[in-house]
């Protein structure tokens, strides 16, 4: 995932990011690009904004966002009419799955 891709996932456009971020749409490309990296305030705004880490943004391709119990809700159920204690029970049985199949480092 990238910065381009986090932001198209919240529907933004670069000029919508920009506006919000108040920096120019070459600098929102740059970023992108990685021809240039959000520093300071810019950084942390970022990140609220793209609902993602600073290590996200700043090496994009060596990190893997962790999904959020809503997200695994939607993608699980469809919906977030379901109560921690279940979802909890998938993601414990998802384990047990895991431990069975996967080989051990």
């Amino acid at each position: 995932m990238s910065i381009k891709t986090a932001r198209e996932a919240i529907g933004y456009s670069q000029k919508d990011l920009a506006e919000i971020m108040h920096v120019s749409q070459p600098t929102v490309c740059d970023w992108e690009k990685g021809r240039k990296y959000p520093a300071g305030k810019n950084l942390l705004r970022l990140s609220e904004i793209l609902k993602c880490s600073t290590d996200f943004i700043l090496t994009p391709d060596n990190y893997q966002r962790p999904i959020s119990g809503q997200e695994l809700k939607m993608s699980l159920f469809g919906t977030l009419d379901i109560d921690d204690a279940a979802l909890r029970d998938v993601l414990q049985y998802a384990e047990y799955i895991r431990s069975k199949h996967v080989p051990k480092a």
